[in-house]
């Protein structure tokens, strides 16, 4: 059986739309979109009494494999077997052996010769090879109501999450042996739920990473939090609940961004303007981010600025110059996506 690990799982939960033409994964990927963790990984303290030998990966299975889906992957082919005994040799494959993980335990099995690590343990293998910016968005995307696919028109589809942050924490407080496991501890903390974007990754991290990570430090805020509606201010919305992109409750901060794809014809910009007329009635400032001003450093500081006011943060002249490391952070993750 091929076991996709590391990168080519990440790609696997990316192409689950289009992987399910074929009609023998339809119902395995029904069970990824309401995918949780039941059973957290084993590690293995016996090998003797290993059961994967039946996930032993096959020349046959490969070709198969590249034969149905390769054009949704990107090469190599990074993939998790038991032993060394087990690697693959062909040009097309990274083998990442881990002799002390039940492998069925850590996968699941989507075609009677193909498995995919789980969300958590795909996690944890990025977080070992990645930059760190980049692994937490990953995790905001696995823990998010997106997937990144430029099979689509805005290079990403809306879904389910395929897990939480606190199901990969609790994870990772197993004892695995896998190699990206101390990282992955450091950067979870930063992952947050519910982005419905890659945007919403990216300005989430940026802003509330720590200085000496490259972020502005600001308060860790709820992405798409859910806000009641107050019943007169309901004909102004036609709903019950609104979400807001970036929300800091306490403080009473919302921050939107109006992506053009999202926001144009008149009928968008009418329903926006009374989004805002609600969300400012319910005592909420709202701050709207376009693409220019997320985009241009010089303006992204002011907007910055403009978030310290709202949220009563005060700076404090610090001995050290973060500035070099924080333009980094926005442009690796604006511009390097």
């Amino acid at each position: 059986m091929i076991t996709l690990s590391d990168i080519s799982a990440l790609e696997f939960y990316r192409h689950l739309p289009q992987l399910t033409v074929h009609e023998s994964m339809r119902r395995s990927c029904q069970d990824l979109a309401s995918f949780s963790l039941s059973n957290t990984p084993q590690v293995d303290t016996n090998p003797s009494s290993r059961s994967n030998g039946k996930m032993q990966p096959t020349k046959k299975e490969l070709v198969l494999f590249l034969a149905r889906y390769g054009q949704y992957f990107s090469r190599p082919i990074h993939i998790m077997v038991s032993d060394n005994a087990h690697r693959l040799q062909h040009q097309s494959v990274i083998n990442h052996v881990c002799t002390k993980v039940d492998l069925e335990s850590v996968s699941l099995a989507v075609e009677p010769h193909l498995a995919v690590v789980r969300p958590e343990i795909c996690f944890i293998q990025l977080a070992a090879s990645l930059p760190d910016t980049q692994a937490i968005t990953v995790g905001a995307e696995l823990c998010g109501a997106y997937r990144i696919n430029n099979f689509t028109e805005r290079g990403y589809m809306c879904t389910q999450p395929l897990t939480s942050q606190q199901t990969i924490s609790k994870t990772l407080r197993r004892q695995l042996p896998l190699s990206g496991v101390k990282r992955a501890r450091q950067l979870v903390k930063y992952v947050r739920n519910n982005s419905r974007s890659p945007m919403e990754s990216a300005l989430a991290t940026i802003l509330t990473l720590p200085l000496k990570r490259g972020g502005q430090a600001f308060p860790t805020m709820q992405l798409n939090g859910a806000l009641p509606v107050p019943t007169d201010a309901y004909p102004l919305v036609r709903s019950r609940c609104l979400f807001a992109d970036l929300l800091w409750e306490e403080q009473q901060v919302i921050v939107e961004y109006d992506g053009i794809l999202d926001h144009t014809g008149a009928e968008k910009i009418s329903q926006d303007a009374g989004r805002r007329i609600a969300l400012e009635s319910m005592g909420f400032t709202v701050l709207t981010l376009t693409k220019k001003q997320v985009y241009s450093w010089p303006s992204f500081l002011s907007v910055v600025s403009l978030l310290d006011k709202h949220l009563g943060i005060r700076r404090r002249p610090s001995k050290h110059d973060w500035s070099q490391l924080q333009h980094h952070v926005w442009s690796s993750l604006l511009f390097q996506r």
